[in-house]
C-alpha cells in the first residue's frame, strides 16, 4: 500500500531507529504525550499494535484494531469486531487486508460508553444530596 500513510511511534533506541531507516511511506515518530497519541489514533482509519491499553482505547475510538498478539485479555473486542487477532507475522497482510478494506464499526465499544465518570459523578452528587435531606 504505498499509497498509504503509515505512521508509527517508535522507541528512542537508537537500533531501532536505525532498522527504520529506508521506509517510505511509514513516519517514524518519538513517543507521544498519551492525548497526541489519542489525536493520532482518532484519525486514523485503523490501528496496529501490540498494547493491551491501546486496544482498548482504540475500541472506543471505534477503529479496528490489528493485535499482534497470540492473545488477548480483551476478548470482548475480538466479538464485537474492533479487534482483530494476529497471532502469526505471516497472517499479517491478510488480516491486514481485511481490516483496511472493512474498516466500518458497526457495533458499540465492548467496554463502556466512555462516560463512567458522568455517571459517578451523579451517583456521587445524589448521596450528597439524599444525606443533605437526611439532616434537615
Amino acid at each position: 500500500h504505498a499509497n498509504l500513510k503509515f505512521v508509527m511511534p517508535v522507541h528512542p533506541n537508537p537500533i531501532i531507529k536505525k532498522a527504520c531507516e529506508g521506509i517510505n511511506n511509514i513516519e517514524f515518530l518519538d513517543p507521544l504525550p498519551h492525548k497526541d497519541l489519542l489525536n493520532l489514533m482518532k484519525d486514523c482509519l485503523l490501528i496496529v499494535t501490540d498494547s493491551g491499553g491501546i486496544q482498548e482505547e482504540g475500541c472506543f475510538l471505534n477503529k479496528k484494531v490489528i493485535v499482534c498478539r497470540k492473545t488477548t485479555e480483551r476478548p470482548e473486542g475480538i466479538e464485537t469486531g474492533h479487534i482483530n487477532l494476529c497471532k502469526y507475522s505471516n497472517d499479517f497482510p491478510d488480516i491486514f487486508e481485511h481490516c483496511f478494506e472493512n474498516y466500518y464499526i458497526d457495533s458499540k465499544c465492548p467496554y463502556g460508553d466512555g462516560k463512567s465518570s458522568e455517571k459517578i459523578i451523579k451517583i456521587i452528587n445524589k448521596k450528597n444530596l439524599d444525606e443533605t435531606f437526611k439532616e434537615c
